[in-house]
Order: structure tokens, then C-alpha cells, then sequence
């Protein structure tokens, strides 16, 4: 609570102070991409979230990570595609059925655009960064960074999406 003191002058010309109280906002909100990956709920920053994509075709490349599809061209530009399930280190269905049922999360970090593949994308989430819990200590979670809990009860994982571009 804080509380700020004006000047002001009424009709008569008079100066007087007049005290408000105005309640300041404590917990810095940043809005959050929800998106879910073999079963689990993960956010990932919105601000990073360059746009949402689904039944494009991903170019497969020699050579690569298994983890990494191939590129797709959107408007021009070559975009490499990760395969977050693969590069968490779990199974991947191989149908092309299931395929067509994922979509594909443009990111840009650093000035660099990463597709991602999801399964689908959930809903934007408002959370405050100082609930973000540390992951505990015993965790192996590759790419995660923090975990919350969200007022209806449902368990979130953050998506580090820095980390996944320093081990490209």
C-alpha cells in the first residue's frame, strides 16, 4: 500500500493536499503459453511464442539428431524443427495418424526462429513469476526449469526454452 500526497486547488483558488491511496500491484505477471507433450502440461513464455502452426509439412535432413524432424519453409524462411518428446528422451508414435494430430510452436530466441512439435496447444496462463517453484533437486526433467501449480489444480512444468537452444 502506498500512499501518495497532491496538490490541488478547489474553486475558491485555496491550495490543499488531499491523500490517496493507491495498492500497487506486488506480483510481476507474465503471460504463458500452455501446451501439452507425452501427457504432461507445459507453459512456455509468450513473449517468445512467434506464432502457432499445425498441418505443415516438416522436410526431413540427413545426419541429424533424431530429435530433430527435418526444417519446414514458412513464408520464405527455414525454420528447424524440434521433436520435444524425442528430445526429452521419450517414445515418439510413429503412425501418421498421430503426426497430423500435433502442432508446431515457432519460438525465437537470441534473434533465432526453433519450431517445436507439441501434441496440442492448451490456453494462455497469466502466472506470477515469484510462484514458480524451483524443480527439485532429484528431478531429471530435461528443459524444465520450474514447476506451479495453477489455481484450478493442475500441475505446470516451464518449458527452458534457452536451454534447448544451447544443446542444439
Amino acid at each position: 500500500m502506498s500512499t501518495t500526497w497532491s496538490d490541488n486547488t478547489n474553486y475558491d483558488g485555496e491550495s490543499y493536499f488531499e491523500e490517496s491511496s493507491e495498492t500497487e500491484n506486488a506480483e510481476s505477471l507474465s503471460r504463458y503459453v500452455a501446451f501439452i507433450s507425452n501427457g504432461l502440461t507445459y507453459v512456455i513464455n509468450a513473449s517468445c511464442v512467434t506464432e502457432i502452426i499445425t498441418n505443415h509439412s516438416i522436410r526431413k535432413l540427413p545426419m541429424v539428431p533424431s530429435y530433430i524432424p527435418g526444417i519446414i519453409n514458412l513464408r520464405g524462411q527455414i525454420i528447424p524443427i524440434v521433436d520435444v518428446r524425442r528430445r526429452m528422451g521419450n517414445y515418439y508414435p510413429s503412425d501418421e495418424s498421430s503426426k497430423k494430430q500435433n502442432c508446431i510452436i515457432v519460438i525465437s530466441i537470441h534473434a533465432m526462429e526453433i519450431g517445436i512439435i507439441v501434441d496440442t496447444v492448451t490456453k494462455t496462463l497469466d502466472i506470477s513469476e515469484a510462484a514458480i517453484a524451483p524443480m527439485p533437486a532429484n528431478n531429471r526433467q530435461e528443459l524444465v526449469n520450474g514447476i506451479q501449480t495453477t489455481p484450478d489444480g493442475e500441475t505446470v512444468l516451464f518449458f527452458d526454452h534457452e536451454m534447448l537452444v544451447n544443446t542444439l
